[in-house]
């Protein structure tokens, strides 16, 4: 898995040595592509991972680009979504993005 500051991908080994990409699906009506938008959105107490996060970022629900300071122990990120907050680590929010349901 490439977690990636701005996009994430997939890829194996099936033989020999070469590394092939694994195509992606956003969401069920979105079509295939190899990279997704490193983005998570927080609604209704569900995660959104991908596009329709992205297409939200610039919301206080709407985390992007966490990868810049998962270096940082400390880091963390609040979502606000209504009157609900939720404050995660940056490495709880990049297990979000790589624990997508990708393919």
């Amino acid at each position: 898995i490439d977690l990636g500051t701005t996009n994430s991908a997939i890829s194996v080994v099936r033989t020999g040595n070469k590394a092939e990409c694994i195509p992606l699906r956003d969401d069920k009506d979105s079509p295939v592509k190899y990279t997704m938008p490193s983005c998570v959105m927080w609604k209704d107490g569900e995660f959104i991972v991908g596009t329709d996060a992205y297409n939200n970022r610039d919301k206080e629900n709407v985390c992007y680009s966490i990868k810049r300071v998962i270096q940082e122990p400390e880091a963390t990120f609040t979502f606000v979504d209504g009157d609900k907050e939720l404050v995660m680590t940056a490495v709880d929010i990049s297990c979000e993005i790589s624990g997508k349901d990708w393919w």
